[in-house]
């Protein structure tokens, strides 16, 4: 079939030849680059009609057709349909008789099975979230990254009282672990080896990036001598 593709092609005036099964699906192709998938189904549509149009009105073996600006003749064999896809100014006698040649030559030839569809685009790999590493350890503490809130963004309220903040997501987490309630958490900066209990607010932070973070302003940061990303254990105060 590339051969009879190659020769349809070779024509003045044609951009792209397809080659449909009787039921539709393609068997082969040869498009132009700015004809994609979308062409090459509207040509099996119109594939489909004329077989279609050949059964139901007895009518001549080669219909034409229109699409995006191009003229579509289509020629109905005994297993296939060849479709040409034509500039407006193509040689319709030259067409004719290329047509009818592969016709013929598509007459002798084995159907070969159908052209599969371009795979899908790989999916991306699902990011696991930091929280499914949030779980209790022997000692019954577990950890979570500090993220550290600058005294511009810290509000006087936030900072004055000492407080620490999660999301809703961790603070979910750890009453999931805790299968308990919470108002306060014991922080233990082991490179520090300074610890306190500070009262918890959950914040509405509907992204992932905070999932599996405390975040403490400037005060509970001098407390614990904490930095940013330090590791920090976790229990209920």
């Amino acid at each position: 079939m590339k051969d009879i593709l190659r020769q349809m092609n070779s024509v003045n005036g044609i951009v792209g030849v397809a080659i449909h099964s009787i039921s539709g699906e393609v068997l082969a192709r040869a498009l132009s680059g700015n004809l994609g998938e979308a062409a090459l189904t509207q040509v099996g549509t119109m594939a489909q009609r004329c077989i279609h149009d050949n059964q139901s009105a007895a009518g001549p073996e080669l219909q034409e057709y229109e699409y995006a600006g191009l003229r579509i003749f289509c020629r109905a064999c005994s297993q296939v349909v060849v479709s040409a896809l034509c500039a407006h100014d193509v040689n319709v006698n030259l067409l004719h008789i290329a047509l009818n040649l592969a016709a013929k030559k598509l007459d002798q030839v084995a159907v070969p099975p159908p052209v599969p569809p371009p795979p899908p685009p790989p999916a991306k790999p699902a990011v696991p979230s930091p929280l499914a590493d949030v779980r209790p350890r022997a000692d019954g503490s577990l950890t979570l990254v500090v993220g550290n809130m600058s005294n511009a963004d810290a509000s006087a309220s936030f900072d004055s009282l000492g407080m620490i903040a999660l999301n809703r997501a961790t603070a979910a987490r750890l009453r999931e672990l805790y299968q308990a309630d919470f108002q306060k958490l014991a922080l233990f900066n082991r490179r520090s080896d300074r610890r306190g209990v500070f009262p918890v607010i959950v914040i509405n932070d509907t992204s992932s990036l905070l999932d599996g973070a405390v975040i403490i302003g400037p005060g509970v940061e001098k407390k614990l001598l904490a930095r940013s990303a330090d590791v920090v254990e976790v229990q209920i105060g």
